[in-house]
């Protein structure tokens, strides 16, 4: 535990253009994620957020070969031209609320948190091509590390506040092509935006010699994805095969620091720009629907974490992740569609981490069960999502649970009234 620390604090240094040195041997740590967050989204731009919400979400994150009818999959911008006439709008709105504990040696109290985590809007502009509009977190920061210590020659107990905050923001255009009855095509082009602050703040018994390292980093880029499906009918059932690629996205940064003395006001302020890069992704998945009442899908995701940059003195590790899902309807009336069913849905997800914990690299897996509920004469839909994550080893173990809400709102327009 003592190795991942040391690489957390260095990182927080480098970040803050400190140099550093780190000594555990009279020290105690205490370490935590500040508002429901984690340790180590002290790194680069934080922990990255799934893009799929709503039934995505449930699938623990799983869609690249999903083209359903009723519901907006962000996981794949082809799957859009999938929602079926006549619905020509679909609003989707996500928050999520969760419980995070960190803990290393000893048991840590659970750190509450809840956000708004997207808008959405799908609209149909023929029958052949479809648009999406929306605004999601991208990643996020959120860590509180207090490292305790005794140095004689300091003056005695002293200790390092380390804390951050913040995150990055996607906007994104997706549009969406049928090219023939079994094929479609589609890509998002993506603005991403943010600001994360960070602070290291010295303290002793010696109120005089305190001292604060505030940062704050504007980050900025644009970057864009594409995919495809392929629908192979096949009776009553049916098999959908997708593929994605996002390309490697550049962040600008501008970074603002200031140095902080406890009884004095002078102010040091330095500005420079930094770069982050986000490697590219490439994923697979497919979906069966084996029956009216059971659909399954399983996706497969690669990205190249070697090839990105979080700071100069941190090493990357490439990354794979692999998720399925399953979506049943337990009471089925074939005299009603899909959508005026009551949906249980259940997911299971395993990623690597692109960062090394006790020397190896870092494990993340999660498992979801979700419902999705039909209201308004079964026009719209709630989904609820209830998720279990844990990340990291027993040294250093993040364990999180969260409650997912998503709104799906669907209209029909431009549509005229017959009277006969």
């Amino acid at each position: 535990m003592q190795k991942i620390i040391t690489t957390i604090i260095l990182s927080l240094g480098i970040l803050t253009g400190l140099s550093a040195q780190v000594s555990l041997e009279n020290g105690d740590i205490t370490i935590y994620g500040g508002s429901g967050g984690s340790p180590y989204s002290a790194f680069g731009i934080g922990d990255l957020l799934p893009t799929g919400f709503g039934l995505q979400e449930a699938f623990s994150g799983t869609g690249i070969g999903m083209a359903n009818a009723y519901f907006v999959n962000n996981t794949n911008p082809a799957s859009l031209t999938s929602i079926e006439r006549p619905i020509s709008m679909i609003f989707d709105l996500g928050l999520n609320f969760g419980m995070t504990q960190t803990r290393a040696e000893e048991s840590a109290p659970y750190q509450p948190d809840g956000s708004l985590t997207n808008f959405n809007l799908w609209f149909r502009i023929s029958r052949l091509w479809s648009s999406n509009l929306g605004l999601q977190a991208y990643s996020k920061v959120g860590y509180n590390i207090v490292d305790e210590r005794y140095n004689p020659s300091a003056g005695g107990d002293y200790s390092m506040v380390y804390t951050g905050k913040g995150g990055v923001n996607r906007i994104y255009w997706g549009n969406a092509w049928q090219i023939t009855p079994h094929l479609s095509v589609g890509g998002n082009l993506n603005l991403l935006f943010g600001t994360i602050e960070d602070a290291q703040t010295f303290l002793s018994d010696n109120s005089l010699s305190g001292f604060t390292i505030k940062s704050e980093n504007h980050l900025l880029g644009v970057g864009w994805d594409a995919g495809l499906q392929y629908r192979i009918p096949m009776g009553k059932k049916n098999l959908v095969l997708g593929l994605i690629y996002a390309n490697p996205i550049n962040l600008s940064s501008e970074k603002t620091s200031q140095l902080l003395a406890v009884q004095d006001t002078l102010e040091q302020v330095s500005i420079w720009d930094e770069a982050f890069r986000i490697p590219k992704k490439l994923g697979v998945g497919f979906s069966f629907k084996a029956s009216e009442r059971l659909n399954l899908a399983a996706d497969y995701t690669v990205q190249p974490w070697s090839e990105g940059r979080l700071n100069e003195d941190l090493s990357l590790y490439n990354t794979r992740a692999f998720s399925v899902g399953v979506e049943f309807i337990p009471n089925y009336d074939k005299y009603y569609g899909y959508y005026q069913q009551t949906l249980v849905r259940a997911g299971f997800r395993v990623q690597d981490a692109y960062l090394e914990v006790d020397g190896r690299q870092a494990k993340q897996w999660q498992a979801s069960l979700g419902i999705g509920l039909p209201f308004n004469r079964y026009r719209n839909h709630l989904n609820l999502t209830y998720t279990y994550m844990q990340r990291g080893t027993s040294s250093l173990l993040e364990t999180r649970h969260q409650l997912g809400l998503n709104i799906s709102l669907r209209d029909v327009w431009f549509v005229r009234t017959k009277i006969r």
